[in-house]
Parts: structure tokens; C-alpha cells; sequence
């Protein structure tokens, strides 16, 4: 019998100094995205021909090393993703399925069913957090075909790298045109990217993709129904003190980083609007309201992310 579990990923691009191990993942699916090309004809009940039409592969995972993560591509992962080039040499992004022990733990050796995605997007689909959690990042991983590697190469390898757990960060304040937000529940950040996919040629698998568009959206939850007050019913605008959102770092072995330490993350959202998107309330819990923050491009970058940061 046979059984696997999931493990790291490990990014390894020509871009200088973007390579990545990405550890603390929790979650791994990989989808061959067939599109089954079923045909018959004439009048007969029964289909009789059968072809592959197209093909998108996808590999989505998620980690709770967002330091790591949202440090890549100079601070900008989280609203540009990460370029997979290997036509330097790289190795591309590697995943593996780690064989488990019969009667041990893990399997040793070239044993494990190792993916490498040799060219595509790496890219973030939604941060979230909630009081009382650890921060977790989702993201999609989306091959495209180099004309020479298919887009997805299977091999049973050995793993590389050595997972560690050793960031972990839960929700924090979050400032609002200046103000604190009072006792807030829960965060979710979608970077809402749409990726543009071209194939041609008569090729199953698409050979481009890019960033279309972006649209980023944060919901943040709270206790405080005045905020339908504080921001009207049209919504406010972001004004020059801008809506910063943090992620607070625990710490190993006992609590939580202080704030003066340069160790969270910071997230700040210069232009756009606040709504209160919805209040809901059911019998005998508090009441929770939902505030929307949706950016727009000014002078800056639409969101920024600064892995650095103390708590002000």
C-alpha cells in the first residue's frame, strides 16, 4: 500500500536573488485541468471519439511563512506575484507528494513524486487571519508550456531543503484614515488578480500568461456597528493617513514580538474607499460588521507590504 503527504516548495528562477524555499505549507492540490474533447454524432446514443481539447494545469498551496513570501519580487509579491523563468538554467518551481513510511514515519531516497513547473506565474489569491488564528497566504501556481518541458514535469526524486516552522503571525490592528479600528475580529486581503492566458499554433497548453488586471479588496470584521455611522452609508474615502493593516508576529517560545520590534508585517492601502459592507447580528452574540476597503491606483502602489515593520 502506498500513501503520500504533502511538503515544501522550492522556487528557483533566473531572476537574481528571487529563488525562495517555501516551508510551513498546509495545504496542497494539484489540477491536471483536463478538458476532455467527447464527440459523436450521426444520431447515435453513444459518443465515439475521444481527445484532449485543452489543457491548464494548476497547483494551488498555502503557507504561513509570509515574511518569506511577501518579501520576493522587492516587497511587491503580493500585487505582482513571481515570474517562473528557467531559460538561464533554474530549476523552476518544485513540488513534491513525500512518500510515508509503512510502519515508520517518512520514506527516504529518490522515492517521492516530485512536479517541477518550468515556466509560468506564481501568484497570491488571499491572506486571511481571525482573532485567536495564525495568518496563512494562498497561492496558485499557473504552468505554461516553454516548447520544449511540459508544463508540469513529473519524476520520483528525493526532497531538498529543510522545513523549519519558525514565522508565525496573527492578526493586528488595523488603522483607518488615522484611527484605530476597535476590537477587530478577522481580516481577509484578495489581491483579486486575473491572469491572461494565450496559447496558439494548435498547441493544447497555453505558452503565455500575464497579469490583466488587479482589483484589490480587504474585509475586515468587527464588533463596532458605529463603523456604518463613522463611514456613512455612501462610504468614505481614504484620506491622506491611509488604511494600514497589520499582522502581528508571535513569538516562539512564549507570546508576541512587542510592538517596537521591527519583526510584523504592514500592509497599507493608500487610495480607494471604506464601506460598511454588511451588519449581522444573531441571537444572543454580539453584533459583527464588515467593513470593505477597496484600493485604487494613485501616486503609489496600489497596496503596500513592508515585512519589516514595528507596530505604531
Amino acid at each position: 500500500m502506498k500513501a503520500y503527504t504533502l511538503y515544501a516548495v522550492n522556487v528557483d528562477v533566473d531572476t537574481v536573488g528571487e529563488d525562495v524555499f517555501i516551508d510551513q505549507v498546509s495545504d496542497l492540490t494539484t489540477n491536471p485541468g483536463i478538458v476532455q474533447n467527447l464527440l459523436g454524432g450521426d444520431g447515435a446514443v453513444d459518443p465515439k471519439y475521444l481527445s484532449v481539447l485543452a489543457q491548464q494545469c494548476r497547483l494551488m498551496f498555502s503557507t504561513t511563512a509570509l515574511a518569506t513570501v511577501l518579501a520576493k519580487n522587492s516587497s511587491k509579491f503580493l500585487i505582482n506575484g513571481l515570474d517562473i523563468d528557467t531559460d538561464g538554467g533554474a530549476d523552476g518551481v518544485s513540488f513534491w507528494y513525500q512518500k510515508m513510511q509503512d510502519g515508520g514515519s517518512r520514506a527516504t531516497g529518490a522515492v517521492h513524486e516530485k512536479m517541477v513547473v518550468k515556466k509560468g506565474l506564481l501568484l497570491p489569491r488571499g491572506l486571511q487571519v481571525a482573532q485567536g488564528g495564525n495568518a496563512a497566504l494562498a497561492l496558485e501556481c499557473v504552468p505554461t508550456y516553454d516548447l520544449t518541458n511540459n508544463p508540469i514535469v513529473l519524476s520520483q526524486a528525493d526532497v531538498t531543503g529543510t522545513p523549519n516552522v519558525d514565522e508565525v503571525f496573527t492578526l493586528g490592528p488595523c488603522n483607518i484614515n488615522g484611527s484605530a479600528l476597535d476590537n477587530t475580529q478577522s481580516l481577509n486581503l484578495a489581491p483579486s488578480i486575473a491572469e491572461v492566458l494565450l496559447g496558439g499554433d494548435g498547441h493544447i497548453w497555453n505558452k503565455f500568461v500575464a497579469i490583466g488586471e488587479r482589483r484589490p479588496v480587504a474585509r475586515i470584521r468587527t464588533t463596532d456597528v458605529s463603523v456604518l455611522r463613522t463611514y456613512s452609508l455612501t462610504g468614505t474615502a481614504i484620506d491622506a493617513n491611509n488604511v494600514v493593516l497589520y499582522l502581528r508576529k508571535r513569538a516562539q517560545g512564549s507570546t508576541l514580538v512587542s510592538d517596537a520590534t521591527e519583526e510584523h508585517i504592514k500592509m497599507t492601502i493608500y487610495d480607494g474607499m471604506i464601506f460598511a459592507d454588511q451588519i449581522q447580528s444573531t441571537h444572543p452574540g454580539p453584533a459583527m460588521a464588515e467593513l470593505l476597503i477597496v484600493g485604487r491606483k494613485g501616486s503609489n502602489d496600489i497596496v503596500s507590504v513592508d515585512t519589516t515593520s514595528a507596530i505604531t
